[in-house]
């Protein structure tokens, strides 16, 4: 003798499938813990100082580039490499301080910068008006204090 399905097991047996694939979705992406994380790092001539900047460069790094960090000191940053030339958003997400975002060309020309960017500006996401193939982040008032200027070269060592 066969049972008979009822709607509430049908209910339940759909609920446990999408909860299923939720945690599945979520474990195959999970947010990136700083612990995790590691960086290479790189000397970056910018204006009239020189930066050194850990390199984010594979997509765990990018995503959790500064969030978490509650402090830069005075000449360090985060250079973000990117595979291909675009706007290159950068969003304000978990960053407990207000920086200074710079885009870079793949010839190494500052094409745009926004200038002490607060963590309170999440979820805006911020671009560059032109293409560009990496983000310097620095802290809040470095490129005033630097002299950083739109069309300057930019020299990675």
């Amino acid at each position: 003798m066969r049972k008979k399905i009822n709607f509430l097991q049908i209910i339940a047996l759909i609920s446990i499938v999408i909860w299923g694939f939720y945690f599945v979705v979520n474990k195959i992406s999970p947010s990136v813990s700083p612990d995790f994380v590691t960086y290479n790092q790189t000397d970056i001539k910018i204006g009239n100082v020189t930066v050194i900047a850990d390199i984010a460069e594979t997509h765990a790094q990018r995503v959790q580039g500064l969030s978490g960090r509650s402090s830069l000191g005075e000449n360090e940053g985060m250079f973000f490499i990117f595979e291909k030339d675009g706007p290159q958003g950068i969003w304000m997400k978990n960053m407990l301080m207000p920086i200074d975002i710079i885009w870079i060309d793949k010839d190494f020309i500052v094409v745009h910068f926004e200038k002490n960017v607060s963590p309170d500006t999440y979820p805006e996401s911020f671009k560059s008006p032109v293409d560009a193939r990496y983000v310097l982040e620095v802290p809040a008032g470095f490129v005033e204090g630097s002299g950083v200027k739109l069309l300057e070269k930019v020299e990675v060592r």
